[in-house]
């Protein structure tokens, strides 16, 4: 009789942390010994390392009714897999995703159960199928602007989801910060009243609804192009951070246009930006890639990449996938077209919807155990 093969622990554990989540969710019922090994906190922190590494680009479409759906998540250039809400037991109506982090996505939606149609925040984990209603705020004052953003606190160890209430404009204004962590489930409030908060001299300014990026413990929102507004989740601060000032090659003729911050996301645990200065003479698209080093006070931008595209459309970065793509949507009349362009010279790629549908949002996604 054959000896029975005996695979060390440690290597079963290395080979499953590379399984996708639907595998893993099949192995728990073979086995006990399975079970407890996956639902581990030591094993989902292995595999949500393992998934960050390869992340996938989630592509929400939306339809003239502006329903909205998930029904593209690229895992390369030729692999796209069709999510759905409809694993989700409750009943929802425009649904909008407001953050993603590690494998956790924030969904607000209309519930069509109440009579007054009331907005309900839920953290979902799609690869899981598993989701939990966080509570009500209190009753909303009435502000100028609200930002919110849901990121991970490697201090707490938890996840945050961020509630800024912006009232007032240049010169004053105040931020009433609300911040619910996942392991405890409550409001707490955290108000900031004083000159450290006030926005920057400029005039009027708009601060985007969702976070832009979520790195390293803070939230980063994108202000008009010119300036990042910044949100610790450890110890419950903002900051502003400059961006770097139009560089002298970009006064040229040919430019009637500033330099412009289009997005920032996240760059190999750090925070990035991409900016351009259209060009009116030329079919050519210059975007610059800047990265924020140091911290705090200290911080600094330096510039690694440019990326040229030739192309009659104009061309809007929405984020840098897997730390080597820039993509982009197409601003052309349907919205429908995204555009791959490699950061280290790679042939540019594109993805066009046929049906009457255009890209409304996008989420850099990682398939997680991560629990609620």
């Amino acid at each position: 009789m054959a000896t029975p093969l005996f695979i060390p622990q440690d290597i079963v554990q290395d080979i499953l942390t590379k399984l996708p989540v639907k595998t893993l969710l099949r192995l728990k019922c073979l086995s006990k010994n399975y079970c407890t090994l996956i639902e581990s906190p030591t094993f989902i922190s292995s595999h949500l390392s393992h998934s960050i590494k390869n992340p996938s680009l989630l592509v929400f479409l939306g339809d003239n009714n502006f329903e909205l759906s998930p029904r593209s998540s690229f895992h390369s250039h030729e692999t796209i897999t069709n999510y759905s809400f409809t694993p989700l037991t409750f009943s929802y109506h425009y649904v909008n995703v407001i953050g993603s982090c590690h494998g956790l996505l924030c969904c607000q939606y209309l519930d069509d159960e109440t009579d007054d149609f009331e907005l309900v925040t839920v953290l979902w984990n799609p690869a899981t199928r598993k989701f939990k209603r966080l509570p009500k705020h209190d009753p909303e004052e009435r502000c100028d602007q609200l930002a919110i953003g849901l990121g991970f606190d490697p201090k707490g160890n938890d996840y945050k989801l961020v509630r800024a209430s912006v009232f007032g404009r240049y010169p004053r204004a105040s931020i009433l910060c609300e911040v619910i962590e996942r392991n405890k489930g409550v409001w707490r409030r955290i108000t900031h009243d004083n000159p450290d908060y006030v926005p920057p001299p400029g005039g009027l300014w708009q601060i985007p609804k969702t976070a832009s990026a979520a790195v390293q413990g803070a939230l980063y929102w994108n202000i008009d192009g010119e300036i990042l507004l910044s949100f610790s989740l450890l110890d419950d601060t903002f900051q502003w951070i400059p961006f770097p000032p139009p560089l002298n090659n970009y006064s040229m003729t040919g430019y009637n246009s500033r330099y412009r911050l289009e997005t920032c996301c996240a760059w190999k645990e750090s925070v990035a930006a991409v900016a351009n200065l259209p060009n009116f003479r030329s079919k050519d698209q210059c975007f610059d890639i800047w990265v924020l080093n140091g911290s705090d006070k200290e911080r600094a931008w330096s510039k690694l990449f440019t990326v040229t595209a030739s192309v009659s459309e104009r061309l809007i970065p929405i984020c840098l996938w897997r730390d080597r793509e820039v993509v982009f949507k197409q601003s052309n009349e349907d919205g429908k077209k995204l555009v791959w362009l490699g950061i280290y010279g790679e042939t540019g790629l594109s993805k066009d919807w046929e049906e009457d549908v255009y890209v409304h949002a996008w989420w850099n996604y990682e398939e997680s155990l991560v629990e609620l």
